[in-house]
């Protein structure tokens, strides 16, 4: 299982965590824990859950009558889960867990995307080596400006801004 403390560390944090976890021990957390989103992901049927594990080629026989028979008692409590996905395929599943994400807006906010990210480094650079050209630009606009509506103009350019976000 997962330590408590690390868990109790991360939501500090304010990270979401997630646990995989069984039948059992999610219904331990799910009576102790208010705030949980619980998901309950099950195979398109036995059938497929078989054939699955059998071509893993990890168990023998009698572990997967077993790990069958588990499944018989424990996807009746499906109901028991705020959110049931079938997990048809790994794709499918992934964008349906994903989607309950967004839908619960516990999506991670605080991680940049990829474009973000390169504005960033976009803008330290600037800020870091080419400051003394931004400020030489902004001043030339400002002197440049012939008319009142590019005076204007010129004195709210931020070539800082500007050049970042070009």
């Amino acid at each position: 299982g997962t330590p408590r403390k690390y868990v109790e560390q991360e939501l500090k944090k304010g990270n979401n965590v997630i646990l995989e976890i069984e039948v059992d021990g999610a219904t331990q957390v799910l009576n102790k824990e208010a705030n949980v989103l619980s998901i309950f992901l099950m195979p398109p049927n036995l059938t497929e859950l078989a054939t699955r594990i059998r071509g893993r080629q990890t168990e023998n026989e009698e572990k997967i009558k077993a790990r069958l028979d588990k499944a018989l008692l424990e996807i009746p409590l499906k109901h028991n889960y705020q959110y049931v996905i079938e997990n048809d395929n790994v794709a499918n599943a992934v964008a349906k867990i994903t989607d309950v994400l967004h839908l619960e807006g516990l999506t991670d906010i605080k991680t940049p995307t990829v474009y973000e990210r390169l504005e960033q480094i976009v803008e330290q650079i600037v800020k870091e080596k080419y400051m003394y050209f931004v400020n030489n630009w902004e001043t030339n606009v400002k002197l440049l400006a012939k008319n009142e509506e590019e005076k204007n103009k010129a004195k709210n350019f931020d070539a800082e801004t500007y050049l970042i976000k070009l």
